[in-house]
C-alpha cells in the first residue's frame, strides 16, 4: 500500500483486486497493450471491457478516472524472457525489464501505459501443438514438479516447474486527499454509461465522424467496431 501512494503521492490506498497468471513456454505476438482502466460510475463492475479501454484512449474522461498502481512480480528463470514497456508512449522506443525476471517486481499503472509481457520457452515449444482453445493446463497429478497440456485424457505438452512463468499481479485504487476518496465512494460526481458513449458520439462528431448510437450500444458489433476503430492507438 505505502508502494501504490507513493507512486501519485497520495494520502489513500484501496486494494482492488490481484490476480495472477501461470504459463508453460508460450509464444507473445502481443505488439502491446493497455489494461483496461476504471472511472467513477464505469468499471469492470458495471461495464464492458471494450467501453473502459475506448474511454481510456479517448482521453475524454480524464476527470473521472480512479486512479490505480499495481505491484507486478514475476517467477520466471528464463533467460530470454522479460517485460516491455513504453514510458514515453507508444510512438516512442520502449524500454524492458531485463531478463531473467525471477522474484522481481515494478510498481505501474498499466491503465496508461502501453507494455507487454515477453515471449518465454524454447521456440519449438512455445505453440504447442495440438493446442485448442479448450486445452487445460494442469498439475501432473503423479509428479508434484510437472505440469500438463491436455485436450480430454491427451497429453499435449508436459512441462518442469522450471519451465513455468508465473505472474502476481496486486492493485490498488488510490486518492489524493480525503475529498477525492470521499467523491469516489459516495457516488456524488459519477458518470454514468449512457453520458460517456454520448460525450464520445459528441467529439467524434465534432471531429467529423457522424455515429448514431444504436438501440442497444453496449452489444452492438457494428457500433462497438466504429468506436474502437475512432479511438484507436
Amino acid at each position: 500500500i505505502e508502494q501504490a501512494k507513493s507512486y501519485w503521492n497520495a494520502e489513500y490506498a484501496k486494494p482492488e483486486m490481484m490476480l495472477f497468471n501461470i504459463n508453460g513456454p508460450c509464444a507473445n505476438r502481443d505488439p502491446g497493450h493497455l489494461d483496461s482502466p476504471s472511472f467513477r460510475g464505469v468499471r469492470h463492475e458495471n461495464a464492458p471491457t471494450w467501453l473502459c479501454s475506448v474511454m481510456g484512449k479517448s482521453g475524454l474522461f480524464t476527470d473521472y478516472l480512479i486512479k490505480m498502481a499495481q505491484v507486478i512480480t514475476w517467477f520466471s528463470l528464463d533467460e530470454g524472457s522479460g517485460f516491455t514497456y513504453w514510458p514515453d508512449g507508444p510512438l516512442k522506443p520502449p524500454a524492458r525489464v531485463l531478463p531473467p525476471i525471477n522474484n522481481r517486481g515494478v510498481v505501474v499503472q498499466n491503465e496508461m501505459m502501453v507494455h507487454r509481457g515477453e515471449a518465454n520457452g524454447p521456440l519449438e515449444q512455445q505453440v504447442p501443438r495440438g493446442l485448442a482453445f479448450d486445452t487445460v493446463f494442469t498439475g501432473d497429478p503423479a509428479d508434484r514438479d510437472q505440469w500438463l497440456l491436455k485436450n480430454g485424457e491427451d497429453v499435449i505438452a508436459r512441462h518442469h516447474t522450471d519451465e513455468l512463468r508465473f505472474l502476481v499481479h496486486w492493485s490498488a485504487e488510490v486518492f489524493s486527499d480525503y475529498d477525492e476518496l470521499k467523491k469516489n465512494m459516495d457516488g456524488s460526481d459519477d458518470i454514468t454509461i449512457e453520458r460517456a458513449i454520448g460525450m464520445m458520439v459528441d467529439d467524434l462528431r465534432g471531429k467529423g465522424i457522424k455515429l448514431e448510437v444504436p438501440g442497444e450500444p453496449l452489444h452492438d458489433a457494428a457500433f462497438i467496431a466504429a468506436l474502437n476503430a475512432a479511438y484507436d492507438l
